[in-house]
């Protein structure tokens, strides 16, 4: 999954390529919701700053037409360099479409998907 690579690698420049302009992230329990690649850039630039890999799981994959639905188990676990463990984990629902390259761009971005719900 090249969400994965570029994500283990660092690479937020590419990753936000995959990012559809007015993509919505759910910021987690009880902390609502932010639009745009900058506001999504800036979330997923604190996980990125842990320096620590993603662990994903697809747990299943719906489409319909140009949409799909993505839901996945994931987990950030190690030492932060000043080498307290931490460990985050979630099981996302993201929703994805295709545009008319026929590239597949994220949508909506849930990586709590299951726990938020206010």
């Amino acid at each position: 999954m090249l969400f994965l690579k570029l994500f283990n690698e660092g690479n937020l420049p590419k990753m936000i390529e995959l990012i559809d302009a007015d993509i919505t992230t759910v910021l987690g329990p009880g902390r609502g919701t932010v639009t745009g690649k900058t506001a999504w850039a800036r979330e997923i630039q604190g996980f990125l700053d842990l320096k620590l890999p993603l662990n994903l799981r697809i747990r299943s994959i719906q489409q319909s037409g140009n949409i799909a639905q993505v839901v996945s188990d994931w987990t950030i676990e190690g030492n932060t360099a000043a080498g307290k463990p931490i460990r985050e984990q979630g099981t996302g629902i993201d929703v994805l479409r295709r545009d008319s390259l026929g590239n597949w761009r994220y949508i909506i971005d849930n990586p709590f998907g299951v726990k938020f719900h206010k």
